[in-house]
């Protein structure tokens, strides 16, 4: 029986693939904004491929506009038919076979953690708070590689939580074990510097 040929983007054999992650709001002169679609520009320069959420704000479209300005790959995974921003060389729609919202979130969420590596942009919410304990979850119980992660949070962006405090509370609640190496930075080449 001949195997179907399928793109692969997280072979060990290819450049990385980085996840980006982050809020669904922001827009371009935010401070997160601008730092995410730097570390865009940054990853494609590398030669990596950056893959989003699909949709707007800091942490999903500018680093997808980034990238895609430096003529780099970029995917977004959409969910529950919403369309996704303009900036990527493949949308994968997560919401094709008609399944709840709650199994395409699902589905987006494992293509996300599928990535090499993982930024995550400061101020985000609720699903980028899923995103960051599934991280730490599969860096600690199941991959035997440890997966790099960092939280971009630049210096001139005033907000609380998303930074060390944050971290400390996680590790004072036993949810982020000393095995598990998240890092927080204020630049975006520090960023890159950190998962690639």
């Amino acid at each position: 029986m001949q195997s179907r040929k399928k793109k692969d983007y997280f072979r060990k054999d290819t450049l990385k693939t980085i996840a980006c992650l982050g809020s669904g709001s922001g827009k371009c002169g935010e401070a997160m904004y601008d730092a995410m679609e730097q570390v865009g520009v940054l990853l494609a320069t590398e030669g990596a491929t950056v893959i989003t959420g699909g949709f707007g704000g800091s942490g999903m479209e500018a680093p997808a506009k980034g990238a895609q300005r430096m003529g780099g790959k970029t995917v977004g995974y959409t969910l529950i038919g919403l369309p996704a921003n303009p900036y990527f060389s493949e949308v994968v729609d997560c919401a094709k076979n008609g399944d709840s919202p709650e199994i395409q979130f699902g589905t987006r969420l494992g293509h996300l953690l599928s990535a090499n590596g993982f930024i995550v942009g400061a101020a985000g919410g609720a699903g980028t708070l899923v995103e960051l304990m599934a991280i730490i979850n599969l860096n600690a119980k199941f991959w035997k590689e440890k997966k790099k992660v960092v939280i971009l949070k630049p210096g001139s962006l005033q907000c609380s939580g998303w930074d060390e405090s944050m971290l400390q509370q996680l590790k004072s609640w036993g949810v982020l074990p000393d095995s598990v190496e998240v890092k927080v930075v204020d630049t975006p080449r520090a960023a890159v510097a950190a998962v690639l």
